[in-house]
């Protein structure tokens, strides 16, 4: 009968750390900042704020003059693309045929029967 009553207690004590830990992380998830986002970027970059920007892919990290630490943007799909100018881009030739030039058609393949 005690093995039974170690092994429960021990369920009872994973069990209360876990919820501790679940109710810990939602305790601190709602204290977090507000988000820098890319318009804010933009017009921090227009007033002349930002110091440096670091892109990798689409996360903007960005150093401002008006505080120490980074902060980071998320950039908008469009610009995070790299296109071709409009003077490289190329289009595909295609030729027509002239009606004179044209061969006759190719005879019908004979049919080979066993």
């Amino acid at each position: 009968m005690s093995s039974r009553l170690v092994r429960n207690s021990v369920l009872l004590v994973v069990l209360a750390v876990f919820g501790l830990a679940l109710l810990w992380t939602y305790m601190l998830g709602g204290s977090e900042a507000k988000p820098y986002t890319y318009s804010q970027l933009l017009t921090d970059a227009a007033n002349g704020n930002v110091k440096t920007i670091q892109m990798d892919g689409d996360r903007l990290t960005v150093q401002l003059s008006t505080q120490e630490e980074p902060v980071t943007a998320i950039a908008p799909m469009s610009t995070t693309r790299s296109a071709a100018p409009p003077a490289t881009r190329t289009r595909p030739t295609v030729r027509l045929r002239s009606s004179s030039t044209r061969s006759s058609p190719a005879p019908p393949a004979a049919s080979s029967r066993c």
